[in-house]
């Protein structure tokens, strides 16, 4: 609750001591959850170097004890962690491990999740056709399971990633064709150019 109503000092607070209480019941799976949580409210907080080491600290402890779901969720919001501080071959390559475990686990929701978020990084690092490709995959997978909240999130990054497309494109015509350069703007329905 804090988390959500921005008190971020207090969140960050309250997952700390259930943290502390997880570990002094040498609870491994608490530790990683608890972990993963703070990670979430310092990266919420703008604390991306404490964010990430929570995330790696929580990934580690969730492979520990064989908790593959949690391995994703951790690979995955260290992904968003990455993207944040623009290294995005590391974020990619977090979030394609989360998207397999996901697949591998039948898990839905998340796979649609990790679709999404490794469409903003690949987005970040200029690869527009990748991240359209990408999130038009979690869009159909986000509609499948009847998720609106997980579609319309997609949809805003659809639309942020089609803005960013046109803001960079360079569009040529002569009287035999329209050449856009480069040409990935076709498959998200740019137009190229008019008249």
């Amino acid at each position: 609750m804090r988390r959500l109503t921005g008190d971020y000092k207090a969140a960050a607070a309250s997952q700390a001591r259930a943290l502390q209480l997880y570990h002094d019941l040498d609870n491994q799976l608490g530790q990683a959850t608890a972990l993963n949580a703070l990670g979430a409210v310092e990266r919420i907080a703008g604390n991306y170097p404490e964010a990430a080491a929570r995330q790696v600290l929580a990934l580690q402890l969730y492979h520990d004890v064989g908790d593959r779901l949690g391995e994703a969720n951790a690979l995955n919001a260290l992904g968003t962690v990455q993207r944040l501080t623009w290294d995005y071959k590391a974020a990619a390559a977090s979030q394609a491990r989360a998207l397999q475990l996901y697949h591998d686990l039948g898990y839905l929701l998340g796979e649609a999740n990790a679709l999404d978020d490794l469409g903003l990084t690949q987005r970040a690092a200029g690869d527009y056709l990748a991240a359209a490709t990408s999130q038009a995959r979690a869009l159909q997978l986000h509609r499948e399971i009847g998720d609106r909240l997980g579609e319309a999130e997609t949809l805003n990054s659809m639309g942020e990633l089609l803005l960013a497309a046109s803001s960079t494109t360079t569009a040529s015509c002569d009287r035999r064709a329209c050449v856009i350069l480069p040409s990935w703007p076709a498959r998200l329905g740019h137009a190229g150019c008019r008249g």
